[in-house]
């Protein structure tokens, strides 16, 4: 269901806990009861773009 309602969105949604937070990007974690946590990780890509910024991407850790 996370992948059909987006990884980003979900734990921007139900207020995941930053475990780590450094200049190459952002750590979370989501606890769940009965069931293993979601642990994502927000990064910069190292490539800029022709404007001038850098893409953010968000994965799962498995």
């Amino acid at each position: 269901m996370i992948t059909r309602y987006g990884l980003e969105r979900y734990v921007c949604d139900t207020g995941a806990t930053v475990i780590h937070e450094d200049q190459y990007g952002v750590l979370y974690r989501r606890n769940h009861h009965n069931d293993e946590p979601v642990v994502a990780v927000r990064v910069k890509k190292q490539a800029v773009e022709p404007d001038g910024t850098q893409r953010e991407c968000f994965c799962e850790c498995q």
